[in-house]
């Protein structure tokens, strides 16, 4: 079926369910402006942007995610909150591309990735950060287990991509609050996980955007306590470097 006959009413209603089991799921939600895109484009739109990414040059390293991952920038990423600097001097030497998309949660990941995402493109790493957008309707052993299931279809692309399977990044200032002690618990979940899984490497949001009492370091975030600052961003990219280096080099 055409991406385009989708019916709108259909969409809408899928987007609002909250999954207990990982069903893909489109979206269906316009993004605003707020979020970076200028035109407020349908959600569909913003997904046939990620297919034509990349496929004239080729790409050896992917960012797949949600409006964290998008802010970042690079090619096609219509942002407000421009991290330019940062992707240009951090990952401007590969052929990379950017997949995240406001908003989505890892139902919607786990779609695009059947609708060709990732279709005509040998990435040898994924960057994957998804999930802080389903901390309001899942449990964190639910989330964890949608990215384990991204990150294992991710695996089984033809390329056998290597993951930078990122953590989530603490959410608001408030130290043991009901969404920062959710998202530890995915954290923990992941990390050990991790460790037991070939080409699978987990990139800890804790390490540099917490101190060693738990406090967020303010000027890593920005005021919304979710979305990263242009500090932020510099500190995920050198948390990511030493690994895009070791599986995007010639021997590999």
């Amino acid at each position: 079926m055409p991406l385009r006959s989708i019916p709108l009413v259909f969409l809408i209603l899928l987007s609002c369910a909250g999954p207990r089991t990982w069903i893909p799921r489109p979206s269906g939600e316009t993004r605003a402006a707020a979020a970076g895109w200028d035109d407020g484009r349908p959600w569909l739109s913003q997904h046939e942007d990620c297919l034509r990414l990349g496929r004239e040059e080729g790409v050896d390293l992917v960012f797949f995610g949600d409006s964290i991952t998008q802010a970042l920038g690079g090619a096609g990423r219509f942002v407000a909150a421009s991290a330019t600097s940062t992707w240009d001097h951090a990952f401007g030497q590969w052929r990379v591309a950017n997949f995240g998309i406001s908003g989505d949660r890892i139902e919607n990941l786990l779609w695009r990735m059947e609708h060709g995402t990732f279709d005509g493109i040998q990435p040898k790493l994924v960057v994957l950060l998804a999930g802080t957008n389903n901390l309001p309707l899942n449990s964190s052993s639910e989330i964890s287990s949608g990215l384990f299931r991204l990150v294992e279809n991710i695996r089984a692309l033809p390329s056998s991509p290597h993951v930078a399977l990122c953590g989530l990044p603490p959410r608001g200032f408030v130290t043991g609050s009901p969404e920062r002690r959710k998202g530890g618990a995915v954290n923990a979940a992941c990390r050990n996980w991790a460790q037991e899984q070939e080409g699978v490497h987990f990139v800890d949001f804790d390490s540099f955007l917490l101190t060693s009492s738990n406090e967020v370091v303010a000027e890593f975030m920005a005021d919304d306590g979710i979305h990263l600052s242009s500090l932020g961003y510099r500190a995920w990219a050198n948390a990511l470097k030493p690994i895009a280096a070791a599986c995007l080099s010639e021997e590999n």
